[in-house]
């Protein structure tokens, strides 16, 4: 099928999705959805603030999921499976902006709902908008959207084995709609990951809907890759290459600076961590932070939820 935005997407089964080519999954059962599914309550204050995204996609049919075509300009983004889980800077630096908890303990998974906006990105660099989990040294997996100036960018979506696919109405890769607009309507990607601890699998839900997961055995073997997280991140991030000899122009967000407010900056909001023993708390002692706060910046906002804006324009003069 061919959606409204022009992408392929094939209904393919289920069994013969790129996950399975990973040398780790050979004769893997697919789990159809996680055993444990924790309960998030949602703040009621802001659910008429902001409206979900979605994707111009038909369900496909039972056994099957759907996998966007595979185009030459992806193959650009393509990693070798020995960077599986490993970021790729593609000899540029990596801004951030947003909140941090790290420290004691381990965590299980994380939450938010992601402002969702179309932003100019320069040639080979990238600008995505994630929840990151890692073990704050080398290995990570995160969730988001992103825009990309085909500036190989690595494993993301599908384009290197390892995440299983099982939703049958939602595809890594493609477009979202509607996206938000400078004093318009807002929109949102309300993402959960989190791992069962069950069968040890990392899960990803979009719209409390399990999308697919990341096989916990992918994250062992000899170097023991990381079984909890040691750190979570809700962030905006900015590939800076230095194209023309300065600081990129790349956006991050929305484009505007975290002071900018609603409507205007980019936000995160019902920020939640999971902890062992599955419990689950709004995160009210996370740290704000930003790498290059002249370019991009981070304040937090109000309402009754954790919610923190984020951003900006970039550009030669900021840093």
């Amino acid at each position: 099928m061919t959606n409204k935005d022009g992408e392929v997407i094939d209904c393919v089964d289920i069994y013969k999705q790129p996950a399975l080519d990973h040398p780790l999954l050979k004769d893997h059962i697919v789990q159809m959805k996680p055993i444990f599914i924790p309960e998030v309550e949602e703040d009621l204050d802001n659910q008429t603030i902001d409206e979900p995204a979605t994707q111009n996609i038909e369900s496909c049919p039972p056994g099957t999921v759907p996998i966007r075509r595979t185009q030459m300009s992806d193959l650009r983004r393509v990693a070798s499976l020995e960077n599986f889980g490993r970021r790729n800077t593609n000899g540029g630096t990596i801004d951030q902006a947003g909140a941090l908890k790290a420290g004691a303990g381990t965590y299980l998974g994380a939450k938010a709902s992601i402002n969702v906006w179309n932003i100019p990105v320069e040639p080979n660099e990238w600008s995505h908008s994630a929840i990151e989990i890692s073990d704050a040294v080398k290995y990570y997996i995160e969730a988001g959207w992103i825009a990309d100036g085909y500036g190989r960018t690595g494993c993301y979506n599908l384009l290197c084995p390892g995440f299983v696919q099982v939703s049958q109405k939602f595809a890594p890769g493609l477009i979202v709609h509607p996206l938000s607009t400078y004093n318009g309507s807002q929109f949102v990607l309300p993402i959960t990951v989190y791992k069962d601890n069950t069968d040890l699998n990392w899960w990803l839900e979009l719209k409390g809907e399990p999308v697919g997961y990341w096989p916990g055995k992918l994250f062992g073997g000899e170097d023991m890759r990381f079984q909890e997280a040691r750190q979570v991140k809700w962030v905006g991030s900015v590939l800076n290459k230095r194209n023309k000899g300065h600081h990129t122009t790349t956006r991050m967000g929305s484009g505007y600076m975290s002071e900018e407010g609603w409507g205007k900056a980019a936000y995160f909001r019902s920020v939640f961590i999971f902890h062992p023993l599955n419990v689950v708390v709004p995160q009210s002692n996370v740290r704000l932070f930003a790498t290059a706060n002249h370019c991009y910046s981070v304040i937090w906002g109000g309402g009754g939820s954790i919610l923190f804006y984020y951003g900006g324009p970039g550009g030669p003069y900021c840093a």
